[in-house]
Order: structure tokens, then sequence, then C-alpha cells
């Protein structure tokens, strides 16, 4: 019903809580935000570094763009990049949360 009205449907918090690899088999989305616990290991060189890039290994298999939630540093928006180069991400580095009415104003 929702993608009839156009609605985009995206899996929220991936990695973590209710979501599942097993999601990405059974539903039909657009878009992953992978949940902030991954993107902050961007840059360590630790295993959960590892499992970052393998979840945007299989989302890119499927097609489907990713959200990295929770981009803090420089160091993390770099290691991003040099494995997703068209990455698409949100966080304080970008933007400190505004107001709606500020958001209007400036897009």
């Amino acid at each position: 019903m929702l993608r009839t009205l156009n609605f985009m449907i995206f899996i929220d918090d991936f990695g973590t809580g209710y979501s599942s690899l097993a999601y990405l088999s059974a539903l039909s989305f657009d878009k992953i935000k992978i949940d902030r616990t991954f993107t902050h290991a961007a840059g360590t060189h630790s295993p959960t570094e590892k499992v970052l890039e393998k979840i945007n290994e299989i989302a890119s298999t499927m097609s489907v763009r990713v959200i990295f939630e929770g981009l803090e540093s420089e160091t993390q928006r770099q290691a991003i990049l040099a494995f997703n180069p068209k990455a698409l991400a949100q966080g304080w580095l970008i933007s400190k949360a505004v107001p709606i009415d500020q958001i209007k104003t400036q897009y």
C-alpha cells in the first residue's frame, strides 16, 4: 500500500535490535540505514569495521543504497568513502540537529 502512494521503505538501525540479514531477503525496501555502532567502527581496522564493509557489499549486490548513521569524525568519513565513494551519511560531522523551521528556510 505505501509503495502505491510513492513512499520509500528504509530498514532503520540495520544490524541491531530486530533488524537482521533475514530482512534483506524477505522485504522489499529502498535503502538500508546502518546503525551508528557499525559506522563508529569505520577507520578502526576492527572486526566490526569488516562487518560494516560486508553489509555495504551485500547492499551493493542487491542494488540498494546505504545510509551510514552517526558519522562523527573525518576518519570515519574517509574510511567509508574508501569502500563506498558514493556513500550517503548522517551525523554530527555533517550537521548537528536543527529545528525543522531552520531546514525549511535553508532548503
